[in-house]
C-alpha cells in the first residue's frame, strides 16, 4: 500500500499558448505520522508550471492541497503534453508519489501561404482559382462509429468519410487533442482528393488498460496543406466503462483471546480495475456482544492495489475460569458512491475465562481515634482490560469508606493503588477501645457480584477529652472578677464548643466572651469568664467564698468536660473597677478635647484668611464683612488662643502665591 497517493484535478487540461490554466493537487498521507512533502514536476519546462505551495504537510491519514498553474509560452507547438508531480518525503523515511496530468496545448492558427503579384499599369484581373482562400465548407467530415469491431473494450474505432468540395487537387491530414496521442491511430494519416472525391479513414481509439472509468471527449481536426487556415473540427467522445471490483478477507479466519483481540482486513482491487474506491467498513454479530473498532474505518483503495485496516474487537463480558464463548461476526466493505456491491468476510473469535482479580490492603489493622488511611492493591492478571467500582462495608454500618478513586480502569496484566480512607461516624465515648471489622470489595461494570474482596479491621480508640483550664482557679475581690478559659483540641477532627459557668447557691453571675468556639484539629483557644457577685456582704460578715463549675460542651458528644474556680468574695471597694471606669470616662474626654482643639483651630484660620482678604481687597472686603460682623471677626480672632499660628499661615500661603504668580 503506497503511503503517498497524488490525484491531480482535472487530469487533463487545455490551455492556449500565452495563456493559464490551474488544477488542484491532492496529497494523501496514508502513514502514522506527520509528514512534509517537496512537489516538484517533470515533463515539461519548468518555466510552464508553477505550484503554490511547493512544500506541504499532512496529518496521518489526513490530506493536503496545493495549487498548479500551467502557462505555455506563446509559439508553444500544439500537442498532448504528459506532466507528472511528484510528492518526495522530507522524512527520515524517504517515499514520493506522482501524479499525472495531460496538457492540451491547441496547434496555433499558420499564417495565409502569400501570393505574389505583378505589377500592372492596365487594371488588376482577380486571381486564379486556385490562389483564392479556400472556406470552411470545402472540407466535409462524417465520422461514423463502428459498432461490430474485433477490439476488446474499451478501443472504439470510427469510420472517417472526408470529402474535397474545392475545385482543386489538395491532401487532407487529420489531427487529435483531448485524449492522450498513444491512444490514437488513424489509417491512412492524410488523403489526397480530387475536387468532389470522397476518401476514407479509420480512427481507432485505444485507452490504456489503467484509464479510469468516465467519458472522455476529444476533438478530430482535418486541415488541408494548401491552406493551413482551412480546417474542419468534429466533436467525438469515447466512454470508458467502470469496473470496480474487488475483495475482503479476514486473517485470522478463527482466533481465541480472555478479551481484545485484532484482525486484519485485506482489501483487493480487481487486476481489471480502473476506479478508484472508498471504501466503509462495519463489522457486527448476531447478539450485538462485542465493540468493534477499526483503524482506519473509511479506506481508499486504488485500482489495482491492496490495502489493509485493523480489526478490533472487544467482547463486552468478562468470563470467570473456565468459561469459554464464541462469537461469530460479519465484516461487510461498502463503497461510498455504491460503484460495485458490498463485500463481506467472517470470522470466528472464541472468549476463554479470565483470570480472576486479586485484592489486597495494607496495613489490615490500623489504629485511629477518627480516621484511618489504608492502601488497596489492585492486581490484573488475565489478558483483559477492566472497569471495577471500588466499595467498602462493616456489620454495625458505623464507618464510611472514601476511595481515591473509586473507580478505576485496569489494564490487561497490570495493577492500581488506590488510597482508602476509613472513618468512623460517631466517636468512641469511654476508656475502652473497639474493634470494627470491615470487607472492601471490587465489582466489574455492569455485574453485581464481586469480582474480588479483601478484609480488614480498625481498632477505635477513645476519644481524648477537651482540654480545659480556668486562669487563675481563684481570686480575692470585693466585686466582680475576670477570668481566662483555654480550651485545646486533641482530636483528629475540628470541634463545636459551647461553655457554661455555674455556682453552688446561684450567687454569681457568669458572662462568657464568646460564649460558642470552633477549634480546629489541635488547635487552642481562650474565652473570657466575667464572675459578678448578685448581693454585697452582709454587716459582720467580712467574706464569702463562692465556688463555680465550668462546662464544655462538645458537638456530638455525649459527655461534657467540666474544670471548677473560686471566688472569695470580701468587703471593700472595688478598686480596679474605679480604675477602669476612670479610664474610660478619661480616654472619652482627651477623644472629644482633641476634637475641639482641631476645629478651634480650623476655625481660627478660616478667620485669619479672611480678614488678610478683607484688608488686600476692598471689594472682597465688603463682601465678607456683609457675611461676618467685622467686629465678631475680631472678636473670635482676639479670644483664640490660636490667632498668631493662623496668621502666619495666612502670610506664608500669601507669599508662595506671590512667588507663583511672579514667574508666571
Amino acid at each position: 500500500m503506497p503511503a503517498i497517493v497524488v490525484n491531480i484535478d482535472p487530469p487533463k487540461i487545455q490551455v492556449e499558448p500565452g495563456a493559464k490554466a490551474t488544477a488542484t493537487i491532492t496529497v494523501r498521507n496514508r502513514s502514522e505520522e506527520v509528514a512534509h512533502y517537496l512537489l516538484q514536476v517533470e515533463g515539461l519546462t519548468p518555466d510552464w508550471a508553477e505550484i503554490v505551495p511547493n512544500q506541504v504537510s499532512a496529518f496521518p491519514l489526513q490530506e493536503t492541497r496545493a495549487q498548479l498553474t500551467i502557462h505555455p509560452p506563446n509559439g508553444t507547438r500544439g500537442a498532448t503534453y504528459h506532466m507528472t508531480v511528484r510528492a518526495i518525503s522530507q522524512g527520515d523515511s524517504g517515499g514520493e508519489g506522482r501524479g499525472l496530468i495531460d496538457v492540451d496545448v491547441p496547434a496555433p492558427a499558420a499564417p495565409p501561404i502569400p501570393v505574389a503579384s505583378e505589377e500592372r499599369t492596365e487594371r488588376p484581373e482577380p486571381p486564379p482559382i486556385a490562389a483564392r482562400p479556400l472556406s470552411a465548407a470545402q472540407i466535409e467530415i462524417k465520422a461514423e462509429p463502428l459498432k461490430e469491431t474485433k477490439l476488446p473494450p474499451p478501443a472504439a474505432q470510427w469510420k472517417l468519410s472526408l470529402r474535397n468540395a474545392s475545385t482543386v487537387l489538395d491532401t487532407f491530414s487529420f489531427n487529435i487533442s483531448g485524449v492522450r496521442p498513444n491512444w490514437v491511430n488513424i489509417d491512412p494519416a492524410a488523403l489526397t482528393l480530387k475536387p468532389g472525391e470522397e476518401g476514407h479513414a479509420l480512427l481507432t481509439v485505444r485507452p490504456g488498460p489503467e484509464t479510469p472509468g468516465g467519458g472522455y471527449p476529444f476533438k478530430l481536426r482535418s486541415f488541408s496543406h494548401l491552406n493551413l487556415n482551412q480546417r474542419t473540427e468534429l466533436a467525438l467522445q469515447i466512454q470508458v466503462t467502470q469496473s470496480t471490483a474487488f475483495e475482503l478477507h479476514l486473517s485470522p479466519r478463527e482466533a481465541e483471546a480472555q478479551g481484545l483481540r485484532e484482525f486484519k482486513v485485506s482489501l483487493s482491487s480487481s487486476p481489471a480495475t480502473n476506479t478508484d474506491l472508498w471504501l466503509n467498513l462495519v463489522a457486527s454479530d448476531q447478539d450485538n456482544a462485542c465493540d468493534y473498532t477499526f483503524e482506519p474505518s473509511e479506506v481508499y483503495l486504488p485500482a489495482k492495489q491492496n490495502v489493509t485496516s485493523t480489526l478490533r474487537v472487544a467482547p463486552h463480558a468478562v468470563l470467570g475460569p473456565n468459561e469459554r464463548k464464541t462469537y461469530t461476526f460479519r465484516v461487510t466493505a461498502t463503497p461510498r458512491d455504491l460503484l460495485a456491491p458490498p463485500q463481506s468476510d467472517e470470522a470466528r473469535l472464541t472468549q476463554i475465562g479470565a483470570t480472576p482479580v486479586s485484592l489486597g490492603l495494607r496495613p489490615q489493622i490500623q489504629s485511629s481515634e477518627m480516621s484511618a488511611d489504608y492502601t488497596v492493591m489492585v492486581i490484573n492478571p488475565s489478558t483483559v482490560q477492566t472497569m471495577l467500582f471500588l466499595s467498602g462495608e462493616d456489620p454495625a454500618d458505623s464507618c464510611d469508606y472514601i476511595f481515591q478513586p473509586s473507580k478505576i480502569m485496569l489494564p490487561p496484566r497490570g495493577q492500581v493503588q488506590v488510597m482508602l480512607r476509613v472513618r468512623p461516624r460517631v466517636g468512641l465515648q469511654g476508656e475502652t477501645s473497639q474493634q470494627i471489622p470491615f470487607t472492601i470489595s471490587a465489582t466489574r461494570t455492569g455485574e453485581l457480584m464481586p469480582a474480588a474482596r479483601a478484609e480488614g479491621k480498625l481498632m477505635q480508640q477513645p476519644l481524648r477529652p477537651i482540654g480545659l483550664a480556668i486562669i487563675p482557679p481563684q481570686q480575692s475581690r470585693p466585686g466582680r472578677a475576670r477570668y481566662f478559659v483555654k480550651i485545646k483540641n486533641p482530636h483528629a477532627a475540628p470541634v463545636h464548643i459551647w461553655l457554661d459557668a455555674k455556682d453552688e447557691q446561684d450567687a454569681v453571675a457568669f458572662a462568657f466572651r464568646p460564649t460558642e468556639i470552633h477549634l480546629s484539629t489541635g488547635a487552642e483557644g481562650t474565652a473570657t469568664l466575667m464572675a459578678t457577685p448578685r448581693d454585697k456582704l452582709p454587716v459582720g460578715e467580712p467574706r464569702r467564698v463562692h465556688k463555680f463549675t465550668v462546662t464544655c460542651n462538645v458537638d456530638g458528644a455525649k459527655t461534657t468536660v467540666t474544670t471548677n474556680g473560686t471566688l472569695a468574695q470580701t468587703r471593700g471597694t472595688d478598686y480596679p473597677r474605679f480604675v477602669t471606669l476612670g479610664f474610660k470616662w478619661g480616654g472619652w474626654a482627651l477623644k472629644w478635647l482633641v476634637a475641639f482643639v482641631v476645629v478651634l483651630f480650623l476655625t481660627t484660620f478660616l478667620l485669619a484668611g479672611l480678614d488678610r482678604v478683607a484688608e488686600r481687597s476692598p471689594e472682597l472686603g465688603r463682601l465678607v464683612y456683609s457675611i461676618v460682623s467685622p467686629n465678631l471677626l475680631r472678636g473670635v480672632l482676639g479670644l483664640s488662643p490660636f490667632t498668631g499660628a493662623a496668621q502666619r499661615i495666612v502670610f506664608l500661603v500669601e507669599g508662595i502665591m506671590n512667588m507663583l504668580g511672579a514667574r508666571r
